[in-house]
């Protein structure tokens, strides 16, 4: 059984091959010298009055790329030029969301000290907390439940972090989302707990653990 979030994660994925590839002449040279981690030519950039809001031909900031490649240095630079944290890209997706997906835990950090929304959600109400759930990111995902992230925030299919979690097999992520207040019986839009999935996945680890937190199924069939 798939949902509308398992095809969205292989567009998100197949996005972000495409702006990787994209060619170059389509962004600025700020984009460039961030892409390219050349923290010294993104200062003369700067100097030189570029705009480090402007968005490339696929709509990214400077930000966003420097969050994908993990340029903290420059990501700290462009912010106290006054780079927009929350900036959204065509998907919705903000400089955190791109950080939850590269597991970028320093550059997450920097992005909430500057006042990212950690509950920002993207068109498919994703949150950074969704994604690091999806992908299994303990450390990360601590850092933004400790920031204030909604460990029962919803997504278009009604999943929450803990649905993916337990979906995935990802018992350490699962452990902390129930350890902060996730709901381990909350339903989706087809009606199923994070136990239904963990179940129709076979997920032996994550079904003792929900049931050790009073989870409930209705024992899908595959």
């Amino acid at each position: 059984m798939r949902t509308k979030g398992h095809y969205y994660v292989l567009l998100i994925f197949l996005s972000i091959i495409i702006l990787t590839s994209a060619h170059a002449a389509h962004r600025t040279l700020l984009h460039e010298a961030v892409k390219e981690g050349n923290i010294d030519k993104v200062k003369q950039l700067i100097n030189e009055n570029f705009n480090v809001n402007e968005k490339d031909f696929t709509s990214l900031t400077p930000l966003h790329w420097a969050t994908q490649k993990g340029q903290r240095a420059i990501a700290a630079l462009l912010i106290a030029n006054n780079a927009d944290v929350n900036s959204q890209d065509p998907q919705g997706l903000t400089p955190l969301h791109w950080a939850a997906q590269k597991d970028q835990k320093a550059i997450a950090e920097l992005l909430i000290a500057n006042k990212a929304d950690v509950n920002s959600q993207d068109r498919q109400n994703w949150t950074p907390l969704h994604w690091t759930a999806y992908k299994g990111y303990k450390a990360l995902s601590e850092v933004l439940i400790a920031n204030g992230a909604n460990v029962n925030s919803i997504n278009i299919d009604g999943w929450t972090p803990l649905h993916w979690a337990a979906y995935k097999g990802y018992k350490a992520v699962s452990e902390v989302l129930i350890s902060n207040g996730a709901d381990v019986n909350i339903k989706d839009s087809n009606n199923w707990t994070p136990l239904d999935w963990a179940v129709f996945e076979d997920q032996k680890a994550l079904i003792e653990l929900l049931k050790l937190h009073g989870a409930k199924t209705k024992a899908p069939s595959p």
